[in-house]
């Protein structure tokens, strides 16, 4: 069995698969920051639903981001302690952009998601997933003036700047869910790609204010 997590935004996405990867059941959290409540009433939920236990599930599969700091703090804390009681598990960490990438396959696609003060997390793909603007943070109009109108905009950040955007679908999924983050994590799996949870630090791309007051201080 795999279960996959996302708290790379203010949302929270689950969802288990079997060991081929068949998605059984995915249970998406609207109410904004609620991750640290949420997450392991959820996933207990999904497993007693499905009628498996955690000692069943072999494979766990988070976020590693880019995404807000504290969100994706939740789901690497979570890994953690998830590990710590079932040590025989295997870890896989999916880039959130990719989670987001994948239900637009075969396009080109940018990624964004809300960095705050008015800029995007964003990262861009061709229509053969082949990554063309690696993670970064920019001015949604920067981004636009860059990319253009050939590239489909997706993710909260492509919402919040629609009137920058041109070309956002109408099925617009604002934010990474977990059953498109299991088909990536079956790649990594054949690969043998893990983690070492102990060691594992999510990808930021911006460290909270709170971080860089205490580093500009220090």
């Amino acid at each position: 069995m795999i279960l996959a997590v996302d708290t790379t935004t203010k949302y929270l996405s689950c969802a288990i698969s079997d060991s081929r990867g068949n998605i059984i059941m995915e249970i998406n959290q609207y109410e904004a920051f609620m991750h640290a409540e949420r997450i392991n009433i959820i996933t207990d939920f999904l497993m007693q639903a499905t009628g498996k236990k955690p000692a069943d599930i072999r494979y766990l599969v988070i976020s590693k981001g880019p995404g807000l700091f504290t969100s994706l703090r939740v789901s690497a804390s979570f890994a953690k302690a998830f590990a710590l009681v079932h040590p025989d598990i295997k870890v896989v960490a999916i880039s959130s952009f990719r989670a987001l990438w994948y239900p637009f396959r075969g396009h080109p696609v940018a990624v964004l998601l809300d960095a705050k003060k008015k800029e995007v997390f964003v990262s861009a793909y061709d229509e053969k997933g082949n990554e063309i603007l690696s993670p970064t943070i920019m001015k949604p109009q920067d981004l636009y003036e860059k990319l253009g109108n050939k590239f489909l905009y997706v993710g909260e950040g492509a919402e919040i700047y629609r009137d920058i955007f041109r070309t956002v679908p109408p099925n617009n999924p604002t934010f990474p869910h977990a059953k498109y983050m299991i088909p990536l994590a079956m790649e990594e799996i054949e690969r043998g790609n893990f983690v070492d949870i102990d060691t594992f630090e999510p990808h930021y791309l911006r460290q909270p204010d709170a971080v860089v007051k205490k580093q500009i201080n220090s």
